[in-house]
């Protein structure tokens, strides 16, 4: 069964792909409406389902109604690939950021299914085990080299 967090995202992607331009503005009571929840279930979405690593911006205004603006954000050229390989060089990064870094270049199809379980399993506690403390640190190492052989490619 899926859950309401779930029913939200989709129902903004969606709204997302038939919007004429990688921009949507829509008012946190109004969708509450939609889905007969608080607003406070609409941010839990926005902060969690929206971030800048899974290819979203999201601009939050509070008052006036309560509006977001979510732009979507492309691996569509060389210039948003190294921004985020100096997102990723310049930090280290848990499973989840990794998860989401990843689950983004597989939503735009820079890598495919089998690239993207291949990575996973690279990148997973198990495989770091060894590592220990500095596991965060060698997931960031890790996953930079990833982004920086597909920039390489020309994806």
């Amino acid at each position: 069964m899926s859950t309401l967090a779930n029913k939200i995202e989709r129902y903004i992607k969606e709204m997302m792909e038939t919007a004429e331009k990688n921009c949507l503005e829509l008012k946190r009571k109004d969708l509450a409406e939609v889905f007969s929840c608080v607003p406070s279930q609409i941010n839990y979405v926005l902060e969690t389902r929206f971030r800048d690593e899974q290819g979203y911006h999201v601009i939050s205004r509070r008052g006036a109604g309560g509006y977001f603006q979510i732009i979507r954000l492309e691996v569509a050229d060389n210039k948003e690939m190294k921004n985020l390989i100096a997102a990723v060089s310049e930090t280290e990064m848990d499973f989840k950021q990794a998860e989401r870094f990843l689950g983004r270049l597989l939503e735009e199809a820079v890598i495919h299914r089998n690239e993207y379980m291949l990575i996973m399993s690279m990148i997973n506690h198990e495989s770091l085990a060894s590592a220990a403390e500095a596991e965060d640190r060698v997931r960031a190492a890790m996953m930079k080299n990833v982004l920086i052989t597909l920039l390489r490619a020309d994806y």
